[in-house]
């Protein structure tokens, strides 16, 4: 298989940006097994939660553990963090 030429030879190898394809945002990151919004959530940082939720991700999105964002942020201490999610409409349960 002879692959393309150019500045475009590399395209099929690139990860999918999460940006555009908002499910990828539900993914499971890395070793930690968790969510970018569940990390977003437990850091603290309001404006990374606001930019993970407009990018599509899935408020309510339950964890492998049956953990939501809004409870990392709870567990967190992160009561700016619970607040934002609650005003983005996290479902509490």
């Amino acid at each position: 298989m002879e692959l393309p030429a150019g500045p475009d030879a590399t395209e099929w190898m690139r990860p999918p940006n999460p940006w555009e394809l908002p499910y990828a945002l539900d993914a499971y990151a890395g070793t930690t097994g968790r969510t970018q919004l569940e990390l977003a959530a437990a850091s603290g940082s309001i404006s990374l939660i606001r930019a993970v939720v407009r990018g599509g991700a899935e408020i309510n999105h339950e964890s492998k553990a049956g953990m939501t964002p809004l409870i990392w942020a709870s567990q967190a201490g992160n009561s700016k963090g619970v607040g934002e999610l609650l005003t983005l409409g996290a479902d509490v349960r």
